[in-house]
């Protein structure tokens, strides 16, 4: 996924079976990277508004399949 700075990101847990978090491991140099997500059951949802430009990668904690990218540009 490729944002502009300031675009607030919006997670939103689909699932009806298993809880799940949002967990920055990385970012750009000089970036604050977002406080762990609170865990997250269904219809539940959790948002970070990233600012510096750069690659920021997240996971799950409790799947560790579960991982993505965020560019902003």
């Amino acid at each position: 996924m490729s944002v502009a700075p300031g675009t607030t990101i919006t997670f939103v847990d689909q699932d009806s079976v298993a809880k799940h978090n949002v967990d920055f491991s990385s970012g750009p140099s000089g970036a604050t990277l977002p406080s762990t997500s609170p865990n997250l059951v269904k219809g539940s949802t959790f948002q970070v508004t990233l600012t510096t430009a750069g690659t920021y990668d997240y996971h799950c904690d409790y799947h560790s399949w579960m991982v993505a990218t965020i560019t902003v540009t």
